[in-house]
């Protein structure tokens, strides 16, 4: 950015200099920054540059402001196919399928052929909505324009999840089975789509087919997909296995993830495993207390679940309707519902969040 300040300074840049500054912005979330670059492109009349434009609005919608999205697509003169995914994804990103369906509508009306970009984003938003028919028409259409294969993996990722969401299993392990190359969002899909509709063995299959592949590795969504499966199911050795993984390979162990372990070595009965986690977590949510203190309640230890309450009231001051509700489960006697309204009550700092 210093660089870009220079450049600004001595009048020294140019379109394609702004939309690299408007991506690294978009990437780094930074709205404020960005809205300067846009008003500094006004000024220096780069509002016909239709590529430049496009960045914008990615960046608008990416960063969560959809309506200059919007105000900077409907006063766009020049729309390619690029301008009107940005529409498509950005509303679909930021939970408003109907207007993502709508924008492709508008596109498909205007003349402007839909690429892999527009067809994934519009399966996706029609796996939101549980438009079903709508669903297999883009498919169709995906079919009929050469968007169906490996050379297009983003269609099929989208596809995957939305046979898997009307239930549709063995179509989504079509499309699976007919991409030469899957990558991670591919393998997730499909473990996600046998989780989903209670095909629990056949997700831990697939995992185990994707390792022996040993083309692409699990990622976070992975792990956060098959965890609650071992955790629902009492699968410890598998719920640890997949720890070690994690562990052996170095994956970030984003806070997700050990919140993820720690309700499953809870549910699987495995406390010490599950205060093992929590020890060694670098930092903590609310998510990350309930989830133990729930876990103590309802393997029996009401004992530690008061305690752990008390901690969390100097911790960070505050619960949320899951916390008592996890306390209140460690409520076997008088003396210990007692201890834990005064807790709750005496504690004037405390706020209750649902």
């Amino acid at each position: 950015m210093k660089l870009f300040v220079q450049m600004i300074e001595n009048n020294e840049f140019d379109s394609a200099t702004l939309v690299i500054v408007v991506s690294v912005l978009c990437r780094s979330n930074k709205l404020s920054q960005g809205r300067e670059v846009h008003g500094l492109s006004v000024k220096a009349g780069m509002m016909l540059d239709t590529y430049y434009c496009n960045a914008l609005i990615n960046m608008y919608a990416k960063c969560g402001d959809l309506r200059s999205s919007e105000s900077l697509f409907a006063n766009l003169e020049c729309r390619d196919v690029v301008s009107w995914n940005s529409m498509i994804s950005g509303c679909l990103n930021n939970d408003e399928p109907v207007w993502s369906l709508l924008y492709f509508k508008k596109m498909s009306c205007s003349g402007v052929l839909a690429d892999n970009v527009s067809l994934s984003s519009a399966v996706a938003a029609c796996t939101r909505l549980e438009e079903w028919d709508a669903g297999l028409v883009f498919h169709g259409l995906g079919v009929k324009l050469g968007f169906d294969g490996s050379a297009h993996i983003s269609v099929s990722n989208s596809l995957i999840p939305f046979y898997s969401g009307c239930g549709e299993i063995n179509a989504a392990c079509n499309v699976f089975r007919r991409l030469i190359c899957k990558d991670v969002v591919t393998w997730n899909a499909m473990i996600d789509g046998f989780a989903s509709n209670g095909l629990i063995l056949e997700a831990f299959d697939c995992l185990s087919e994707m390792q022996v592949t040993g083309h692409v590795r699990p990622d976070t969504v992975t792990i956060l997909t098959i965890l609650p499966l071992c955790a629902e199911l009492n699968l410890s050795k598998e719920g640890k296995a997949i720890h070690g993984f994690t562990l052996k390979r170095a994956l970030k162990l984003e806070l997700s993830i050990m919140n993820s372990l720690i309700d499953m070595y809870m549910k699987c009965n495995r406390v010490k495993e599950a205060e093992q986690v929590f020890r060694a977590m670098p930092e903590t949510d609310l998510v990350t207390w309930n989830t133990m203190i729930s876990g103590y309640s309802q393997s029996g230890r009401s004992g530690e679940a008061q305690a752990l309450f008390k901690d969390l009231l100097h911790w960070c001051s505050r619960c949320s309707l899951s916390t008592m509700l996890g306390v209140a489960l460690s409520c076997n006697s008088p003396a210990s519902l007692n201890f834990v309204t005064r807790m709750i009550v005496g504690s004037n700092r405390n706020r209750i969040y649902c």
